[in-house]
């Protein structure tokens, strides 16, 4: 697969409730989460929005990242892990209750390897058209999967440098950069920062805001040759 890439320069069956031990919740300031709470706000339709994945050293695929803080650090379902293991999209209509439906599919990266799934519930109507239902899902996946490295970024820290924001007009080129040019895979931009390192990451689709930029960075800024 050719990579394009800009830079801009200026499991097993689930225990009985009562017998699972306590969830260790995830960061609240992971990648993932920062990628939760933008997509929720983009889509406000979704009533809650889970990523799972395995952690480094995890054995186990958990809730990394989700509108309800409480769910952070639960372990996937059975039928979670399903999804991520065969690619089937799985919907749960609940008719009573909450009145709700859960659409869940397999969670890429930029480069379309499967990392984890993510878990998506909408409001209830009847006469629900599933198929039309797992495409809305997918498209909301593909929005996030365009913004994930890889499926180690999704545990890195949503800034790393926290004079630098992450919401920005920096950030709004870069997003609008992406929504017109599909065929690039990462946009990242460095600039001058106010204070702290020289030109750090100052918005990018791939997380690490903050990040310093590395010596071919500094050398296409200070010498003006691209690469």
């Amino acid at each position: 697969m050719i990579r394009s890439a800009v830079v801009f320069l200026a499991a097993a069956v689930a225990l009985p409730l009562a017998a699972q031990p306590p969830a260790t919740p995830t960061p609240a300031n992971l990648y993932a989460q920062y990628l939760v709470d933008t997509t929720a706000a983009r889509h406000p339709e979704l009533l809650q929005l889970d990523l799972h994945a395995t952690p480094p050293g995890g054995g186990e695929s958990v809730i990394i990242a989700s509108r309800d803080a409480a769910r952070r650090g639960h372990k996937s379902d059975r039928d979670d892990v399903d999804v991520f293991k065969t690619g089937a999209p799985r919907v749960e209509i609940n008719r009573s209750g909450d009145q709700n439906v859960e659409a869940e599919v397999q969670l890429f990266d930029v480069n379309r390897r499967t990392i984890g799934t993510v878990e998506m519930t909408f409001p209830y109507v009847a006469g629900l058209d599933e198929d039309a239902l797992v495409k809305k899902a997918v498209s909301i996946r593909d929005e996030l999967s365009r913004r994930i490295l890889d499926e180690a970024s999704l545990f890195d820290p949503s800034q790393l440098d926290a004079q630098v924001p992450t919401s920005s007009y920096a950030q709004f080129l870069v997003d609008d950069t992406l929504a017109r040019h599909p065929e690039v895979e990462v946009v990242v931009l460095h600039a001058k920062a106010p204070q702290g390192a020289d030109y750090p990451i100052v918005a990018s689709n791939i997380g690490r805001i903050g990040k310093p930029a590395d010596a071919s960075d500094l050398e296409v800024i200070k010498t003006g040759t691209s690469h």
